[in-house]
């Protein structure tokens, strides 16, 4: 009787997202016209912190109420992120009254407190509220009370969210939760050139190359205007500064005037420290110029070079000399170096889409075998925490990697992703490698590999293996050598194995993960069709995977070639015609 079997295999779907959720579990009171009645908890000074469920009374005309995250510090918005912040806020029921979010920042307003930059009307439908904290919320315009400087439409990072209401003295407003979605932004490798904008200028803690950032600055930005002072701070204040380290070049075009590019400039207690000056009148190295020929000269400062000798380049100011001015039209920045030199072992935190990347390559390992390492190329979508190798294809400083919302299988791949910084060396048991860009070579010394990287951790003892982009032959006589064709996740999976949400789920989803043999008549029978490639002894052997030749893994057999691997090591080809 010919025998028909049904290949049952666990399956882990490891489920990406392109965004984290993050309850804003808690709030502050800090007025004391705004109470919440909790559990019997009076308002108390300077505040206290609750979380949601909430019934809130409301007294006075205008009432603030600041919301905190998980860890009860303020929700902040960082313009350098990027991105849209979505929030959902519940109520037990609509309120009868006006409610708004003030977005503010660290300009101090008349009472002391932080200005609004922005307010947020809450349009309630069904007891739900939900708005967007993007750049578009984060201008600011007024006066700061303290320092009485003017800021004109100026970009500034939210340092708040308010929820208030207005004109509801004696009313109770109930609230069951809020959340707040915060998208992962897309993955960036090498720097992205591009004009030198007013958001790259901040407050620094220092001046050296460790300094951090600890708030923004007022910054100058004048483009095709007669002004002594197109960019930056005017009083060239040693922490105020725009840190241009990771560029290659600053190129100024400028069609009238002298400009004094104001670099580095030293820390000292009576702002009078040293720092370099370059100026476009006068012969200097670091400086190279090109006429237009439309009236304008290109002015390109050398980064790299000031960088190699100081270690740094921070940019307090241009400047025209004093009671002079000029006309710039234009700032740009040209990035440094290649996004991908060559080849790059790489991971990261985040699910990845290759599909409509050019400029670089990325590679998984899913077979390691005989002393050759099977290396093929992805073009969808990768798990987060994947072990690839990147490869240069246009030489581009700077390639953008989207994310993803989701994926639909899992990689087959031996390559081991690096999350925090570690030192590999020789394995107890066969070697751990590195690929050099034409082969996989064997760690003989303690190795450093940084965060972000990743490495072979294969079962051969060989000093060297040999790459090869087409899958490895298997000893099978069933075994049919496919081409080295792209990953597809969800290659091999028929429309019905999926669920609407984009996830597989196999009908006969098992426990043990192990071979069972049915009988002819099996109501599988007509599912899974004729089976060639195994023999009898293999039945009962536990499942390590089942994949596909173009190495998607699957959780139940297909029509064609199917790769098992069992716990044991050893491994078979089954075809289903």
């Amino acid at each position: 009787m010919k025998k028909l079997f049904t290949l049952i295999v666990a399956f882990f779907m490891i489920a990406g997202a392109n965004a984290q959720i993050e309850e804003a579990v808690k709030f502050k009171s800090g007025n004391p016209e705004w109470e919440m009645a909790k559990e019997g908890v009076a308002w108390t000074w300077p505040g206290a912190n609750f979380g949601f469920p909430a019934t809130l009374s409301v007294k006075g005309q205008y009432c603030g109420l600041r919301l905190l995250d998980a860890n009860e510090q303020n929700l902040t918005y960082d313009l350098s992120k990027g991105g849209s912040h979505v929030y959902t806020i519940e109520f037990e029921e609509t309120p009868d009254f006006y409610i708004q979010m003030c977005v503010n920042c660290n300009v101090k307003n008349q009472w002391n407190g932080n200005s609004a930059m922005s307010y947020i009307p809450l349009d309630i439908k069904n007891n739900v509220a939900t708005f967007t904290i993007d750049a578009s919320k984060c201008i600011f315009t007024g006066q700061d009370n303290t320092s009485k400087e003017e800021y004109d439409h100026v970009p500034m990072n939210m340092v708040e969210l308010i929820l208030q209401a207005v004109n509801a003295d004696g009313r109770t407003l109930k609230i069951k939760s809020i959340s707040r979605t915060i998208p992962y932004p897309p993955f960036v490798l090498g720097v992205s050139g591009g004009p030198l904008t007013q958001d790259m200028f901040h407050e620094w803690s220092g001046v050296d190359a460790n300094a951090e950032i600890v708030g923004n600055a007022l910054c100058a930005y004048n483009l095709n205007n007669s002004t002594d002072i197109p960019y930056g701070d005017g009083n060239v204040y040693y922490r105020n500064y725009a840190d241009i380290s990771k560029y290659s070049k600053l190129v100024i075009t400028c069609s009238e005037g002298i400009f004094r590019i104001m670099l580095n400039r030293k820390e000292h207690p009576e702002n009078k420290g040293e720092y370099l000056e370059y100026t476009n009148d006068v012969q200097n190295s670091a400086i190279t110029v090109q006429n237009n020929g439309d009236g304008t000269k290109s002015y390109s400062l050398d980064i790299d070079k000031i960088r190699d000798e100081y270690g740094y380049v921070h940019l307090n100011a241009i400047k025209a000399p004093w009671s002079q001015k000029v006309t710039i039209t234009s700032m740009e920045l040209i990035p440094d170096g290649k996004a991908v030199d060559g080849y790059r072992h790489f991971s990261t935190a985040y699910p990845l889409d290759f599909s409509t990347v050019r400029d670089i390559e990325a590679y998984i390992v899913p077979e390691c075998e005989d002393g050759k390492v099977y290396m093929k190329k992805v073009t969808g979508v990768v798990p987060a925490n994947t072990g690839l190798i990147l490869k240069d294809v246009t030489g581009a400083s700077s390639v953008t990697i989207p994310t993803v919302n989701r994926f639909d299988s899992t990689l087959v791949n031996l390559l081991v992703p690096v999350a925090e910084e570690i030192e590999i060396t020789k394995a107890e048991r066969g070697n751990n490698y590195l690929f050099d860009g034409e082969k996989w070579v064997a760690v003989e010394e303690p190795t450093s590999l940084n965060a972000g990287s990743s490495y072979l951790k294969a079962s051969s003892s060989y000093s060297l293996l040999e790459a090869s982009y087409k899958p490895l032959s298997s000893k099978s006589p069933d075994f049919i050598d496919g081409d080295a064709s792209d990953y597809d996740p969800n290659n091999g999976l028929a429309p019905s194995d999926k669920l609407p949400g984009g996830s597989i789920e196999s009908p006969t989803r098992p426990e043990n993960g192990l071979v069972t043999f049915p009988e002819e008549d099996s109501e599988n029978a007509d599912a899974v069709g004729t089976v060639t490639g195994i023999d009898n002894a293999q039945a009962g052997k536990r499942i390590a995977r089942i994949a596909t030749v173009g190495g998607a893994q699957l959780n139940k057999l297909q029509k064609g070639v199917n790769i098992v691997t069992y716990s044991d090591g050893s491994r078979a080809t089954v075809i289903i015609k």
